[in-house]
């Protein structure tokens, strides 16, 4: 008898079967408009964080049930997309069982799309500031320690330079309200539950991952 499977073996089974599509791909399609289906299997709270141009909102849940109503055409172009890879390559392999011909998943999901500055429909993203158009002024806005003032000997006081980022470095106030939304309505245990406020956790921390590799 076969080793059951686990999570993990399933969406990389998936992703064998499922080719994926970058995020600069994607966008070219949607900009020229070559008629690529776009597909959010995201849950619904989960969309209040932006959307990707004209996308088509289908929860996992659902994504059987209700495909054909939302997609009925089974030859059409279609790129599914998540928070991360799995959800999105799971979704993909089931549209590929159910006889849909061209389907593809978003490498990195939204979170890559966002840090790649990449529109979004809708209000709000993970990090505030758009990471391809950043300069000196908009960084230094999101450290609140930038404008505080520390005693020099002899000097009355003077604006702090911090110099120790490399042993403790600060949090951009964006990094600090995303954190604080997490433990406030979102937090749980990772990779051990199968609720949704777990699941969610897991993806947040997975999507961590993705957001370091793009850095």
């Amino acid at each position: 008898m076969s080793a059951p499977q686990t999570y993990a073996d399933f969406i990389k089974d998936a992703m064998d079967r499922v080719p994926a599509k970058t995020c600069d791909e994607l966008n070219e399609q949607i900009k020229k408009r070559e008629g690529v289906i776009v597909l959010d299997c995201r849950e619904n709270q989960e969309t209040e964080e932006g959307v990707l141009p004209g996308a088509v909102l289908l929860t996992r849940g659902m994504l059987e049930r209700h495909i054909h109503e939302h997609i009925p055409n089974q030859e059409a172009q279609v790129c599914v997309y998540s928070a991360n890879d799995g959800r999105a390559a799971l979704a993909s392999d089931t549209l590929q069982k159910m006889g849909y011909q061209n389907v593809h998943y978003l490498e990195g999901g939204i979170e890559r799309w966002r840090h790649s500055g990449l529109p979004i429909e809708g209000d709000g993203a993970v990090c505030l500031l758009s990471g391809a158009k950043l300069n000196w002024h908009d960084v230094r806005r999101e450290f609140a320690i930038v404008n505080r003032r520390v005693p020099v000997l002899g000097s009355g006081e003077r604006p702090l330079v911090y110099l120790d980022h490399a042993a403790s470095t600060h949090a951009p106030q964006s990094v600090l309200n995303s954190y604080i939304e997490l433990m406030e309505r979102e937090y749980a245990n990772v990779h051990r539950g199968t609720h949704i406020l777990s699941r969610r956790a897991t993806e947040r921390f997975e999507e961590a991952y993705y957001v370091v590799a793009d850095f």
